[in-house]
């Protein structure tokens, strides 16, 4: 027996994941700008956020990438595909 993939999120639903993921309940993103423009978030809400996108929300994330460079659109279409 093998795992399904997680179900995909809506955009609303990703949203409302990065901003829990990032402990900012109550933060409305703009899906279009880079999270470091819109959120100051320490590393380790980064280190979380990554974590969460890839274990809950199946999103294979290259090591380097800088979460604060790209904006939830970006992400959320890495996870769609």
């Amino acid at each position: 027996m093998t795992d399904a993939p997680p179900a995909r999120p809506s955009m609303a639903e990703f949203l409302t994941a990065v901003v829990t993921g990032l402990g900012l309940e109550g933060t409305e993103l703009d899906p279009d700008v880079p999270l470091g423009s819109q959120v100051s978030a320490e590393s380790v809400r980064m280190i979380e956020l990554a974590i969460l996108l890839e274990e809950e929300l199946g999103l294979d994330l290259p090591p380097d990438l800088d979460l604060r460079m790209c904006s939830p659109r970006e992400l959320y279409g890495a996870l769609t595909g």
